[in-house]
């Protein structure tokens, strides 16, 4: 009987190269589609699925700098805490929003879960992560499962926050952008 994970042990994310092979994936079938258009959103703007959700009516913002630089942002307010907030779209992004003309809709946490698992089925991935679980009467006990029955839509979110840490961005930056608790295990430091 499995009681619960261990503090920290989701030890994995979805790094750069395997963000850039999903990208440039051709999914086989709607869902796998569905299921890369969701990484490409949640691992570029680090919402939860509530907040992916959430955009399906939104439409992007186009932001002008004074120093005249241009981007695309869109306003949701966070399911969690309940703060209006505007998310840089980055290409990727924009890309699902420009080929669908609106940003897709997301219901179900265990449906696209599932999507992505098969995802990443059908890519190839087969790297494996360790895990910590607490059993009953056990206590914590290491194992080891391949990525792609273990991923979940909250990868994408981790992702986000680990790359940007990784990439050495400023952590109250990040922080700010995703209203991430920095010492709760979901971000991985390399």
């Amino acid at each position: 009987m499995v009681v619960g994970v261990g503090k920290g042990s989701r030890g994995y994310y979805f790094n750069e190269e395997l963000l850039l092979q999903i990208y440039n994936h051709q999914p086989e079938s709607e869902m796998t589609q569905h299921a890369k258009d969701f990484i490409m959103i949640a691992s570029t703007t680090g919402m939860r699925h509530q907040s992916v959700a959430l955009i399906y009516d939104e439409h992007p913002i186009e932001i002008i700098t004074p120093e005249v630089d241009k981007f695309y942002v869109v306003m949701y307010q966070a399911d969690k805490t309940g703060i209006k907030l505007l998310s840089p779209i980055m290409k990727p992004a924009m890309e699902v929003y420009d080929r669908l003309g609106r940003f897709p809709s997301y219901n179900s946490v265990t449906t696209i879960t599932r999507q992505i698992r098969r995802l990443l089925i059908e890519i190839g991935i087969e790297d494996e992560v360790n895990l910590t679980k607490t059993i009953f009467g056990v206590g914590e006990v290491k194992v080891t499962k391949k990525l792609n029955e273990i991923a979940s839509s909250h990868v994408c979110r981790a992702s986000f926050i680990t790359n940007a840490l990784n990439l050495r961005m400023d952590r109250n930056k990040v922080k700010m952008m995703t209203h991430q608790g920095m010492n709760d295990g979901t971000a991985i430091f390399l």
